[in-house]
């Protein structure tokens, strides 16, 4: 047998074909899957250090700390400096623009405050000391006075 003979064999048989359909199929599942390189090349230029659905994740959290509060009454305050605390000023940015405009439900009425940014919130939920230092966390920003 020639040697073009077999390797027409070997590269026509069933098991190298099948072998190399599962590669092709590794390849383009990872290509697909791959983190976003788009959100990681943004983030490089803004100073994010995570995938922007991070920071979505941190706005319903604080939606959820302003609402639950673990079936209590008021405002998990601990648990809002908690996730701002650390942020830079483009993570805090992205923060309030995932926020957007939300209606909190921590009341039966709460449906009469409409909706709110961020801030708005903030001031509905924060007073006094708690309200300053919060302001002092968004200061570098510009977003907030």
């Amino acid at each position: 047998m020639k040697i073009w003979d077999k390797f027409f064999a070997l590269v026509f048989s069933p098991v190298f074909l099948i072998a190399l359909i599962l590669l092709a199929i590794f390849i383009w599942v990872r290509k697909r899957f791959e983190p976003n390189k788009g959100a990681q090349h943004k983030n490089e230029k803004s100073n994010l250090r995570y995938p922007v659905e991070h920071y979505l994740d941190i706005a319903d959290r604080l939606d959820d700390a302003m609402n639950s509060n673990y079936g209590l009454p008021g405002t998990d305050e601990d648990r809002v400096f908690r996730l701002l605390d650390g942020l830079n000023k483009d993570e805090l940015i992205e923060v309030k623009n995932r926020f957007g405009k939300r209606v909190l439900s921590d009341t039966e009425f709460s449906f009469l405050k409409g909706e709110r940014d961020l801030f708005g919130w903030f001031e509905e939920e924060f007073s006094g000391g708690d309200l300053q230092r919060l302001k002092s966390l968004w200061v570098e920003t510009g977003l907030w006075n």
